[in-house]
């Protein structure tokens, strides 16, 4: 949701980094035409900004408000998206045993699915530790890069051996240098293929030619 409202360029309303303009002190019976004028230019320019920040409030609150089922929708009372998102984080946004373990088993039973670019997998699998770490549920680096190398596909366990043949000390495996180990090992298949591919095309051409 986070992210949604960040792409539409609402999350600084609800995060409060944007608040509603302050509108400018009245002035009293007794101010000159010259006052007067000012606080006319003044005015013009609160109304601009107060209607430009009741249009992205009223988009964000809205935008909230379709995520959450009709039941919680009519129990919220807030009228700018910055106190609806805080009253549903407060009430809703706290660590349930049940979820940190289906998140977790859902983890440990991911796999790769062996493209040639691995990182949008890795990635996932990156931003649901991110997400168990939000949920009071840290792990360690050493499980988190064993996470990882059993997620493997078939194809690529021998880059788990080179890597573990590489790390002798227990400390050594981390979830960020198995991800590199990753990375460069199919960059570096990825080269070699083309490689030979190529070879085999020239060399058919070749046969081609003086054939």
């Amino acid at each position: 949701m986070k992210t949604y409202l960040q792409v539409q360029e609402l999350w600084s309303i609800v995060r409060g980094n944007k608040t509603a303009p302050k509108r400018p002190a009245a002035l009293d019976n007794a101010a000159k035409d010259e006052q007067k004028a000012i606080y006319n230019v003044d005015m013009a320019e609160y109304k601009a900004k107060h209607e430009t920040w009741t249009l992205k409030n009223e988009k964000a609150h809205g935008t909230i408000l379709l995520h959450l089922s009709v039941t919680i929708q009519a129990t919220q009372k807030a009228i700018t998206a910055r106190n609806l998102w805080s009253e549903l984080d407060e009430e809703f946004n706290q660590p349930h045993n049940m979820t940190i373990f289906s998140d977790f088993k859902y983890y440990l039973d991911y796999h790769l699915l062996g493209h040639s670019d691995p990182m949008p997998d890795i990635l996932k699998i990156e931003d649901c530790f991110n997400c168990l770490a939000n949920q009071q549920c840290s792990i360690p680096e050493l499980i988190k890069g064993m996470i990882l190398l059993n997620a493997l596909p078939p194809k690529w366990h021998s880059i788990a051996e080179i890597y573990l043949q590489g790390n002798n000390e227990v400390n050594d495996i981390r979830f960020s240098t198995v991800k590199y180990a990753i990375r460069f090992s199919t960059i570096k298949y990825a080269i070699r293929f083309s490689t030979i591919k190529y070879a085999i095309r020239f060399s058919t051409i070749k046969y081609a030619i003086t054939n």
